[in-house]
């Protein structure tokens, strides 16, 4: 499996660029999250921000991003980034 900056970079090719990736600290396997703290899953695709719980690890092949460890204008592209896949595809919504 490549790195997962490697992974990360390939996901977000054309959205950030190669300095702005480097400023996106991923969340180590292994490592407890934050009780409290939000952070996005850029690995499962289409998944929604969630809070993390005590008892929570980042699981292997996760690429983890915590909401305070990333610019909010950094996060607002990785959370928008996914709201349009979960949009691509569907029907238009008549008004």
């Amino acid at each position: 499996m490549p790195e997962p900056g490697h992974r990360l970079a390939a996901m977000l090719d054309g959205i950030f660029t190669d300095s702005e990736l480097r400023e996106i600290p991923l969340v180590e396997e292994g490592e407890r999250l934050v009780a409290g703290s939000t952070y996005i899953d850029l690995a499962a695709r289409g998944s929604d921000p969630f809070t993390a719980t005590d008892e929570m690890v980042a699981a292997p092949g996760s690429l983890l991003v915590r909401r305070t460890e990333v610019p909010y204008m950094y996060w607002n592209r990785l959370v928008g980034n996914r709201e349009l896949e979960r949009t691509e595809g569907a029907p238009a919504r008549s008004g």
